[in-house]
């Protein structure tokens, strides 16, 4: 199988919220993936975006699933995210997940996290004082939107900070996304940034161009 080699470059400037309603947020959730292949799995995942306008100092904050409870997760090995910088939690080990879906130094991932999705499940995300950044409460039986079991399911930029699981997108190989298969055939696009066309103009703000370079 070929390797792919990414290189994220973040943006030069901010870019503008997604929603009128999460004006104060700019660590948003923008795809994720529950897998239940157990050890076979390249790793499911929840990854964040800083949309700006300044780069977020990550110690403090904190993961949870459904039980919703601040601190159940560490994300202070993140470190700080720069403006456009993408980071990666994830349940196998941070090196584990780099090589599974063939990433380079650019994408931030921090490993191990023991509060595994599920079909049915919520990503919380809390800020250094334990407040709620940003969630999704997802359900493809009951709530709609997609079944993001081994193929993630993306927001667009437009949609972000929605709590929408309608509005996710799922992954497909190739797509507006730049999704691909990992080392072990599942489908997603774990750090990457989107085509420039899928970068949209929000709340009257330009995004900058980010550029994505691939060799196989």
């Amino acid at each position: 199988m070929m390797k792919v080699s990414k290189s994220i470059h973040v943006f030069a400037a901010a870019v503008a919220l997604a929603a009128a309603s999460a004006a104060h947020a700019s660590v948003f959730i923008t795809e994720y993936m529950y897998n239940g292949l157990g050890t076979s799995s390249a790793g499911e995942y929840v990854e964040l975006l800083n949309t700006g306008p300044a780069p977020v100092d990550m110690t403090g904050w904190s993961f949870d699933d459904s039980s919703a409870t601040a601190g159940s997760f560490s994300l202070s090995a993140l470190g700080t995210l720069a403006v456009g910088q993408y980071a990666i939690i994830t349940d196998v080990s941070a090196a584990t997940f780099v090589s599974n879906w063939s990433l380079d130094a650019s994408v931030k991932v921090i490993g191990g996290n023991n509060q595994n999705l599920g079909r049915s499940d919520a990503i919380n995300i809390f800020d250094a004082s334990n407040a709620v950044e940003d969630h999704l409460t997802y359900d493809d039986q009951t709530l709609g939107g997609p079944r993001a079991n081994n193929v993630s399911a993306n927001f667009l930029p437009a949609d972000y900070g929605s709590h929408d699981p309608t509005r996710l997108v799922l992954s497909a190989v190739g797509d507006q996304f730049g999704s691909y298969e990992s080392g072990l055939h599942e489908v997603g696009n774990p750090g990457v940034v989107p085509e420039p066309t899928s970068v949209l103009l929000l709340s009257g703000a330009a995004a900058m161009l980010v550029r994505r370079r691939r060799s196989l």
